[in-house]
């Protein structure tokens, strides 16, 4: 069995472990998401615009 395939892992992929009852869990680790790289990433002029829902009715920002 190839292990490294089988759990669809690559050579420069990175892995968190831990310890559990019984046994060591190899995982591939997920990458942080930070809402400022995603917003960075929309092409400017996508066609995002603001839309008015009128005025506020309760403790909405403004």
């Amino acid at each position: 069995m190839d292990l490294p395939r089988s759990a669809k892992l690559g050579v420069s992929d990175q892995v968190v472990i831990h310890p559990e009852p019984g046994r060591i869990v190899i995982e591939q680790a997920r990458p942080k998401v930070v809402l400022a790289d995603l917003l960075a990433k929309i092409p400017r002029g996508s066609g995002l615009e603001l839309l008015d829902y009128g005025r506020a009715v309760g403790r909405e920002l403004p």
